[in-house]
C-alpha cells in the first residue's frame, strides 16, 4: 500500500452562503483509501512510521495529510462546515475545537466501538474520558496526548532553606514562597500574562472549590463572580505579588520557563511537558540533581492536549475506528511514550518504555494527575479565546492588587455574554 503524506496551503475561513463554494454537500475519501488529517507531531511520526502495518492489515491506503495545529483546525471548519467530509479521521486539540464541533455535530459517536471487547476504555484515566465525552454523555474523541500542570522546583534552594519536602496544599506553597524569596531569587513564578495566565490559574480555582460555570456544567451560568473564585484570584494575585518576580503581568509559559531555566526562581507551575526543558544544557543553566519534580499543590487539571475523532459524515466509519484503535493502542501508547509523548493510557505509564524516558517523580505526578485531576482547564465553550481575554483581566487586576470583586464582577458579565449568546445559536437550552 502506498501512503502520501503532504502540506496543504491554509484554506480562507468561509462563512454564510459562502461555503457553497468550497464544493457543495457530499465528499469522503475514495473506496479503499482513508483521508486521515494531522499536524508535525512525535505523535504523528511514530504513525507515520508504522503506518504501512495497519495499512497492509486492513487492505487500505491511508493518505496522511499535515497541517500545523491552526492549519488542521481552519481545514475542518471549512470543510465540514461546507458539508464535505473528505477527511475522515483528523488528530485536533480538543480544547480549542470540541465544542464548536459537538456543538455542530461534526463529530462521530464512538460510544459503540470504545466499549469493544479488548479496547479497554477504562484504561484511559477517569478525567480523559470525561473529557471525551460530549454534554449529551456521547464519546466523541479519543485521547492519544495528555497535559497537566506540575510543579518544578529547586531542591538544593530548598534544602538550604530548611525545607525537606515540595509544598502539597496552598498554604504551605505560600509559606514556601515566601520564604525561598531571598536576594535575586524570587519564590515562585505563575504565569500572568492576561489570557496565558488561565490555564495556570484553572488548578487555583478547582483547589478554593470554584469553577468557570456554575455547577461545573459547560453551559452552566458564569461563576467567575462567585465567593470561591474572588478568594482564588485573591490568592493568585497575593502569592504572586508577594513573591513572584518583576514584570509578572508579562509572563506566559515562555518568560516563566527561562526564569526557571536562569535560576531566578525556586518554584515553577507549569505544564508537564516542559519538564525535558530545565535540565538540558543548550538552554538552562540547571543541572539534574538541582531539578525537583512534584504534583502541583493546586487542584490540576488533566487535559487531553491531542485527541483523535472521526467525522460523522464520513462513509467509512468502521476502517476509520480501526485506525483509531491501531493509534490508541496499548503497544502503540507505550511506544510513543518511549518517545517523550505524555499519553492517557494509565497502564503505558508502568510500562519499561516510559520508565526509560521519564524520571521516576514525573511519572509519579503524572499518575497523580490522570486519577484526580480536573479534566479542562478553561471554559469549554467556543468562544473560549474572548472568555479567556475576559478572566485574563480579572486576574491581571488581581495581580496588580485592585478591585478583585469588581474584576471578577465584569469578567463574569462578558462571560455571561458568551454564554447566552451560543445557547442561542445552537439551541442549548
Amino acid at each position: 500500500m502506498q501512503r502520501r503524506t503532504f502540506l496543504l496551503a491554509p484554506l480562507p475561513i468561509a462563512t454564510g452562503l459562502g461555503l457553497a463554494g468550497c464544493g457543495g454537500t457530499g465528499g469522503g475519501s475514495p473506496d479503499g483509501q482513508l483521508n486521515v488529517l494531522v499536524s508535525p507531531h512525535v505523535i504523528t511520526s511514530t504513525l507515520e512510521e508504522k503506518l504501512s502495518e495497519f495499512e497492509e492489515a486492513n487492505s487500505v491506503t491511508v493518505n496522511l495529510t499535515s497541517l500545523n495545529e491552526d492549519q488542521v483546525s481552519q481545514q475542518l471548519r471549512v470543510e465540514y462546515g461546507a458539508g464535505n467530509f473528505d477527511t475522515d479521521v483528523f488528530l485536533f486539540r480538543p480544547l480549542q475545537d470540541q465544542a464548536q464541533f459537538v456543538n455542530n455535530g461534526w463529530l462521530l459517536d464512538l460510544s459503540e466501538y470504545v466499549t469493544q471487547d479488548g479496547y479497554d476504555w477504562e484504561d484511559f484515566g477517569a478525567p480523559t474520558r470525561e473529557a471525551s465525552t460530549s454534554r449529551e454523555g456521547q464519546i466523541v474523541s479519543v485521547p492519544v496526548g495528555t497535559a497537566r500542570q506540575m510543579l518544578f522546583y529547586r531542591k538544593d534552594l530548598f534544602e538550604a532553606a530548611g525545607l525537606t519536602a515540595p509544598p502539597t496544599d496552598l498554604d504551605q506553597l505560600e509559606e514556601y514562597a515566601a520564604k525561598l524569596t531571598s536576594g535575586d531569587v524570587r519564590g515562585i513564578a505563575l504565569r500572568g500574562q492576561r489570557a496565558q495566565a488561565v490555564t495556570t490559574f484553572a488548578q487555583f480555582l478547582y483547589a478554593h472549590d470554584g469553577d468557570w460555570n456554575a455547577g461545573g456544567e459547560p453551559y452552566g451560568d458564569g461563576a467567575l463572580n462567585s465567593t470561591e473564585a474572588v478568594a482564588a484570584l485573591e490568592y493568585y494575585g497575593r502569592i504572586l505579588r508577594e513573591s513572584g518576580p518583576d514584570g509578572v503581568l508579562n509572563m506566559s509559559w515562555a518568560e516563566g520557563t527561562a526564569q526557571f531555566q536562569q535560576g531566578h526562581v525556586a518554584m515553577y507551575i507549569e505544564g508537564d511537558d516542559r519538564w525535558p526543558e530545565f535540565t538540558d544544557t543548550e538552554v538552562s543553566t540547571l543541572t539534574e540533581d538541582q531539578v525537583g519534580y512534584a504534583p502541583s499543590p493546586a487542584h490540576t487539571s488533566v487535559v487531553p492536549a491531542q485527541a483523535l475523532g472521526i467525522a460523522s459524515g464520513t462513509s467509512k466509519a468502521d476502517v476509520a475506528w480501526e485506525f483509531v484503535k491501531w493509534a490508541s493502542s496499548k503497544d502503540m501508547a507505550a511506544t510513543m511514550q518511549g518517545k517523550g509523548v505524555m499519553g492517557a493510557r494509565d497502564s503505558a505509564w508502568e510500562e519499561p518504555e516510559t520508565a526509560e524516558a521519564f524520571p521516576e517523580e514525573v511519572i509519579a505526578a503524572v499518575q497523580e494527575g490522570n486519577a484526580n485531576g480536573v479534566p479542562y482547564d478553561r471554559p469549554r465553550i467556543v468562544k473560549v479565546g474572548e472568555a479567556r481575554d475576559a478572566i485574563g483581566n480579572a486576574i491581571a487586576a488581581a495581580i496588580e492588587g485592585g478591585d478583585v470583586a469588581a474584576a471578577a464582577e465584569s469578567a463574569n458579565t462578558t462571560f455571561q455574554g458568551l454564554i447566552d449568546a451560543e445557547k442561542s445559536e445552537f439551541g442549548i437550552s
